[in-house]
């Protein structure tokens, strides 16, 4: 999980610096603060793969507050968080939870309990992913094609299904467009380019030129199985210009070739 940057919320200097040395030895980069509304802006500048927030933190705001703020902000409700807290009560880890926490840990714990723990809701979310990314790619056709999956924890927002339900109807429409951009997708949801490129990847963990090609590869296996197409056509129904590479890209994402893949179909069949 290297290169995984981790948001730690804790406004007691000693216990922050624990947590983030054991972090840093773990392999992850971390970002600290004491307060929310520091902690607020590291989110939104830096967007972490995760954040561990403490549940007391000073100035009148708590990180339940943060935590609500943060899920009901479309731009950030995808970032997993686990509370820390003292407070063992049963109704208080249901308030965390109600709030949106992904996880919650109950102080004194271990710094092996703690990775355990992080490395668990990471693995969930890129679990998430690539199941997010299956799903969309296996029923780009169907209208409901978000409505009705319920992942495994920790589950896609509302956000994030609204989101994906924008990007999936666009790239339908620009299905056979060779120069699409990110600058067309983020233009057509009324984001910034940075604002979109960034949540595109945080759901489906790709970039928006991965995601882009992955989508039309999908598509150009599914006019495969129908056999109603020559390879060129198929390439230039996907917004493939050039055959050759539509080959290769496609040997790469599915690990056979085109022509391998249509064998493998008609003897299954």
């Amino acid at each position: 999980m290297k290169n995984e940057t981790i948001l730690v919320v804790e406004d007691e200097p000693a216990i922050r610096e624990m947590i983030v040395t054991t972090l840093e030895m773990a392999g992850f980069d971390c970002l600290q603060a004491a307060e929310v509304s520091q902690a607020h802006h590291l989110v939104v500048d830096h967007r972490p793969n995760l954040i561990l927030l403490d549940w007391m933190l000073p100035n009148g705001l708590s990180g339940i507050d943060l935590c609500r703020r943060l899920k009901k902000d479309e731009m950030l409700s995808e970032t997993p968080i686990i509370m820390l807290t003292a407070k063992g009560e049963e109704d208080n880890k249901v308030q965390g939870l109600d709030a949106g926490a992904d996880d919650y840990i109950t102080k004194p714990f271990s710094s092996t309990y703690l990775k355990t723990r992080i490395l668990s809701l990471l693995r969930q979310r890129k679990q998430l992913q690539d199941l997010y990314l299956s799903k969309l790619s296996e029923h780009t056709q169907e209208e409901d094609h978000i409505n009705g999956w319920e992942p495994s924890q920790p589950q896609v927002t509302p956000y994030d299904e609204q989101f994906m339900q924008q990007v999936m109807a666009f790239m339908e429409e620009q299905m056979d467009n060779t120069d699409i951009t990110i600058d067309d997708f983020a233009n057509k949801l009324m984001l910034s380019r940075t604002v979109f490129y960034r949540k595109l990847k945080s759901i489906v963990g790709l970039t928006p030129v991965d995601f882009v090609c992955e989508m039309r590869i999908k598509r150009a296996a599914q006019l495969i199985e129908k056999s109603e197409y020559s390879f060129s056509q198929i390439a230039y129904m996907t917004g493939f210009n050039d055959p050759k590479y539509f080959s290769r890209r496609f040997k790469k994402i599915m690990g056979v070739t085109p022509t391998e893949y249509k064998e493998r179909k008609g003897d299954a069949s």
